[in-house]
């Protein structure tokens, strides 16, 4: 089974009906007896959606044709977006030039494995060499992006000629993953690490591909998203700092549940300097898979007596790294980020959670290794973090951890074994990450997006903190568990849909143009 896509640029004529299709039984009342009316429900609504095409030309008309020939009645699914702009203030435009393929190839390149060519809105990308895993699609400028902003590329491949695809390797260095294999929608997540950008997306070589092979491609966008934040943490123990996951220099014994938390639950723990000559810490190593790649730590602290402040490391190992001193102390602030041996592009953020209590986090890029350090230092009114201790001082902490992210995630309790993935999501609630940092509503109710293939309508305006995290309430709920950095599209978000009626109808007005309706339902697979 392989998605099929009606691409946004088949504009239906308005009014668009979207209606919600209740799954439920019929409302009866019983034959004999007392009783009230009785109704079931088995899911939440699906969306229906009703559209006409009026003249449509002739490319608009193949556009059509194929999905509805592609869908085979009832099989495969239709990608649909509805033409409906969002009312909040999250930057949606579209970064690719030509990304409908209106101008034919203009502002798309291959190499010399390849070629290219144009029809009906459809590119066709034609292997014509083997030297290498080849590079099919390529924007042929850079583009502006936010730096450390989420960005998702979403390419519609369709069936040509040959063993394509085993999956397609996307490209904007030093960001780089595979798809899965198959046809229909492919899309990853990068997180930026400079101001620009330049895609290339190449196949990853079969050993049935002939030369003269080809695929089709109608369809791809790169825009900026959010994400679905899982809580991921590769640490152990993370919010039992007196355990002996955690390595402690410089401290007294730690006192375990003593303290009020953010959640007025008394979990929070003391972390008291003695009077040793050092580093006053913890510290703890996790596991992860061998990557360069982004790494991230957090912890919710805040002082019990004395001035101190906090300094939070996050690196491969206790050389490489990057950390970050934190004032907790009125609205609290991040000083600037230092990098220490082969991290790179370090940031940091603070959250005042009132109370005296602080979510922080820092983020590098980090060098491939199986490791994820994090160590949290108590820092002196010097700025220092190897000084006599006074005894006396002390930092609360609730939760501290670290995972594989490129931008702030929430705090996890876990204890015994790491949560690398993060504990699935389900319902109509979803907590999410990677947003403009404090800024209220970046969506509003009404506004439409796209997770996990499924399309969600807000019943609540999406606002973040200054970490970027936002809970976001929608209907209907999740039919699937997204996973931990599945992207949360804004920008032309599509659904599922079947076309019920079986049988395609399309009026041809014996020239150029041609009209056509379909009453799609929503479907999840």
């Amino acid at each position: 089974m392989a998605d099929q896509i009606i691409p946004p640029w088949v504009r239906p004529e308005s009014p668009e009906t979207i209606r919600l299709i209740d799954d439920a039984t019929v409302a009866f009342q019983p034959s004999f007896g007392r009783g009230q009316t009785q109704r079931g429900i088995f899911a939440d609504p699906r969306w229906g959606l009703r559209r006409r095409y009026r003249g449509l030309r002739s490319d608009e008309k193949a556009a059509i044709l194929s999905a509805l020939n592609e869908a085979r009645g009832q099989f495969n699914l239709l990608r649909v977006t509805p033409h409906t702009p969002i009312r909040g203030s999250f930057a949606t435009s579209e970064l690719l030039t030509n990304n409908t393929f209106a101008n034919g190839t203009t502002g798309w390149t291959c190499d010399a494995d390849y070629t290219q060519s144009v029809s009906d809105r459809v590119l066709t990308a034609k292997r014509v060499a083997f030297t290498t895993a080849a590079t099919f699609l390529q924007s042929s400028a850079s583009f502006s992006i936010v730096q450390y902003a989420p960005y998702v590329l979403r390419v519609f491949v369709m069936q040509g000629r040959g063993a394509f695809p085993t999956g397609f390797k996307i490209n904007d260095s030093p960001y780089f993953g595979t798809t899965s294999a198959g046809f229909g929608m492919k899309s990853q997540v990068f997180v930026g690490k400079s101001t620009t950008d330049v895609l290339a997306i190449q196949d990853v070589e079969s050993t049935g591909l002939l030369t003269g092979d080809y695929l089709r491609i109608p369809y791809a966008s790169y825009t900026r998203c959010a994400l679905v934040d899982n809580a991921p943490n590769n640490l152990l123990q993370s919010a039992s700092i007196d355990s002996a996951s955690w390595t402690k220099t410089g401290l007294k014994a730690v006192s375990a549940n003593t303290q009020i938390a953010p959640d007025l639950t008394t979990t929070a723990e003391v972390i008291g300097e003695d009077s040793s000559t050092g580093q006053h810490c913890i510290f703890q190593t996790g596991t992860r898979s061998s990557a360069a790649q982004d790494l991230e730590a957090h912890g919710v602290f805040g002082r019990l007596s004395g001035t101190r402040n906090v300094r939070l490391y996050i690196g491969s190992d206790g050389s490489n790294y990057a950390y970050c001193t934190f004032t907790l102390s009125g609205s609290g602030s991040a000083a600037a980020p230092v990098l220490n041996g082969t991290a790179t592009n370090a940031r940091a953020f603070i959250q005042s959670l009132g109370n005296g209590f602080y979510y922080v986090s820092v983020v590098a890029y980090c060098a491939a290794s199986t490791s994820v350090f994090v160590e949290a230092d108590i820092v002196n009114g010097a700025g220092a973090v190897s000084y006599t201790g006074d005894n006396a001082s002390s930092l609360i902490a609730t939760l501290v951890g670290g995972c594989v992210s490129g931008v702030p995630v929430r705090t996890s309790v876990n204890t015994s074994s790491a949560v690398s993935s993060g504990t699935t999501q389900s319902g109509s609630g979803l907590y999410t990450k990677g947003w403009p940092a404090s800024t209220s509503g970046l969506l509003l109710t009404g506004d439409y997006f796209e997770i996990n293939g499924e399309l969600k309508q807000l019943t609540a305006p999406v606002s973040s903190d200054a970490a970027g995290l936002a809970y976001m309430q929608f209907r209907p709920s999740l039919a699937g568990a997204p996973a931990d950095n599945d992207p949360i599209i804004v920008y032309e978000p599509f659904g599922r849909f079947i076309y019920p009626q079986g049988t395609r109808e399309i009026e041809n007005l014996f020239g150029v143009y041609s009209d056509c309706e379909m009453n799609l339902e929503e479907i999840y697979s």
